[in-house]
């Protein structure tokens, strides 16, 4: 259950960002919307990583 919750807001923040890319993308253009996905990338993978981690130290 806890993995399904944990896909579930992986979704919704990928949603979210690519509404948010696409408005930064018509009013700044693709380098922008490029620098943007890319932070929102690294702190999604960094989240995931925390995650795990804290999760395989609680056992």
């Amino acid at each position: 259950m806890k993995r399904i919750g944990l896909i579930l807001a992986i979704i919704m923040v990928i949603a979210c960002a690519w509404a948010i890319r696409y408005a930064i993308y018509h009013c700044f253009g693709l380098m922008a919307s490029v620098a943007y996905m890319t932070v929102v990338i690294i702190g999604l993978a960094w989240s995931i990583y925390e995650m795990k981690r804290a999760s395989i130290s609680d056992k």
